[in-house]
């Protein structure tokens, strides 16, 4: 007989006094702390792209209509496999974006030790003259972390955007990053009658927006749990694809960046006479 068994037919002799046995009593639960509530948030990460960063320096002195006639482009630029200083679609870009403005490209004499500076009819030498040399030159895309600011949620809407004031509050504090796309174009361009320094090129771009910038994420209440909503909000924007992989906005991005470096470097030429 199963020990259940015996305790039924135990009860039932006793006449049903196991009936009216109290049951052991359930001990109290511990105090816990209500569950944060999920949230959710239409979050609009437009204004975290298409930022722009221009440290570049010319020297006006130098720049005049001859300055970019013939460019002296450096073997390393043209032969650079190490695509940490140029990607080949980069170096294409930069060499389509100088000859489309006028400049005639000139590749590194193949003689040792001639002064490009003045021409001779020994091999090696060029005729006419290069008149500048961009050196040093750097032209990649990747991404990184860029501080942004995270609004105070508005209702259901939260505004994710670049820092544009050092003193606005942030949901998510100061130090607060997000992994976003850009390109960046490095160099020092020299002019060579005298080498003289007509720009040292720092440009930066950020990638544009993607077609749909807004997400709708479930996340705590911000002013309940920052911390947890702040971790929430980072890991939505960067496993959206749109967001975080490389696609055409990357090529937007290099337009943009070449368009500020050269510019200065193409004076428009003098208005006819009426």
């Amino acid at each position: 007989m199963t020990l259940f068994a015996r305790w039924w037919v135990s009860c039932v002799l006793l006449s049903g006094a196991c009936a009216a046995a109290p049951r052991p009593a359930t001990p109290p639960k511990p105090n816990q702390p209500a569950p944060t509530p999920k949230l959710a948030y239409q979050v609009d990460f437009r204004r975290v792209f298409g930022g722009h960063s221009s440290t570049s320096l010319y020297d006006f002195r130098v720049v005049d209509q001859t300055l970019m006639s013939r460019v002296l482009v450096e073997t390393e630029l043209l032969s650079n496999v190490d695509q940490k200083t140029m990607e080949p679609w980069l170096r294409r870009r930069l060499l389509e974006a100088m000859g489309g403005r006028g400049s005639m490209l000139v590749a590194a004499p193949l003689a040792p030790g001639v002064d490009p500076r003045h021409p001779c009819p020994a091999g090696g030498c060029y005729i006419p003259a290069p008149t500048a040399v961009l050196r040093h030159a750097r032209f990649v895309s990747s991404k990184d972390g860029v501080l942004v600011r995270v609004h105070p949620p508005d209702g259901d809407r939260v505004v994710v955007s670049l820092w544009d004031d050092p003193d606005a509050p942030s949901v998510c504090g100061a130090e607060y990053k997000l992994t976003v796309g850009f390109v960046e174009l490095q160099g020092v361009l020299h002019r060579l009658l005298d080498g003289a320094v007509a720009a040292n090129i720092e440009e930066l771009a950020l990638v544009e927006p993607p077609p749909r910038p807004d997400l709708t994420v479930r996340a705590p209440d911000a002013t309940l749990d920052p911390a947890a909503f702040c971790s929430v909000l980072r890991i939505a924007f960067e496993t959206q694809r749109d967001f975080a992989f490389s696609d055409h906005r990357y090529d937007t991005a290099a337009h943009t960046v070449l368009n500020a470096a050269l510019l200065p470097l193409y004076p428009k030429p003098a208005a006819a006479p009426p």
